[in-house]
């Protein structure tokens, strides 16, 4: 199985790098930035599997960046955690009326930390199953032929598709388009 990545954006550089070991041994991918507008740029790079972010920092704060990545279909579903100094009710109101999926503050036990990532991950999990499911059954049972590739490869194909081209789904998996 592979590991899964997060992305930590944090401007205190010591908590992010304690923070990115902690996770590391914990048997994540870490990738690090060290403000708002870094790690935008990292998470269309790399597509992380979580954000965890701090609200107050240079150039662009926690909020927009948010705000930011919700606007992109390809990375609003990515689960979003807010960690931060920020403790009072209406910030953590805010945090959580906006949509992210969790409120941490400062200072946090790390166990905490790891228990709250494990959760938005098994969630995403849970909800990515789901609709790849449907997606699955719709297409198995579309009356016209579907088939999809990637990289010059098909990677699936329905019934009415491999009975057309006269292939069976072993025959054609992995096979060059061409």
């Amino acid at each position: 199985m592979t590991k899964k990545k997060l992305l930590l954006i944090e401007d205190d550089k010591d908590l992010c790098e304690t923070t990115s070991n902690f996770l590391i041994n914990s048997g994540f991918d870490c990738l690090m930035a060290f403000n708002g507008a870094e790690g935008i740029q990292k998470t269309f790079e790399h597509f992380p599997d979580l954000v965890l972010c701090d609200i107050a920092m240079p150039v662009i704060d926690g909020y927009e960046v948010y705000n930011i990545l919700q606007e992109s279909q390809v990375t609003a579903t990515i689960p979003f955690i807010f960690i931060t100094a920020k403790v009072e009710k209406e910030d953590v109101r805010l945090g959580m009326q906006m949509g992210v999926d969790d409120y941490i503050t400062k200072p946090f036990d790390f166990n905490d930390l790891l228990i709250s990532i494990n959760k938005r991950l098994e969630k995403y999990s849970k909800i990515k199953k789901f609709q790849d499911d449907r997606l699955r059954t719709l297409f198995d049972n579309s009356p016209y032929m579907v088939f999809i590739y990637y990289d010059n490869y098909y990677i699936y194909a329905n019934k009415n598709f491999l009975q057309q081209v006269g292939y069976s789904y072993d025959e054609i998996m992995n096979h060059p388009l061409s």
